[in-house]
């Protein structure tokens, strides 16, 4: 289940900024952010996060034909069962 805060946006100086709630309060001094779609996700600095499935797909190599499998259509019904 996750949790929501609806929280105040406002100017600091030349920079937008929020009000992070206490029970979301990040450790340390600095944090990452980046923008996936229309979301922001802020996390603290340092932490590794795990690639996204489009990410991963996205840094694969396309395939050549000769690298794909011979058509199953191809081969003799006996070796298909095997």
């Amino acid at each position: 289940m996750s949790v929501e805060h609806q929280v105040r946006v406002f100017r600091n100086g030349g920079h937008q900024a929020i009000e992070i709630p206490d029970d979301f309060q990040l450790p340390g001094n600095t944090a990452q952010i980046r923008k996936e779609g229309y979301r922001l996700v802020i996390e603290p600095a340092g932490t590794e996060r795990r690639k996204s499935f489009l990410e991963i797909l996205d840094s694969l190599e396309p395939l050549a034909p000769e690298d794909c499998m011979e058509p199953i259509e191809s081969l003799p019904i006996r070796d298909i069962f095997l």
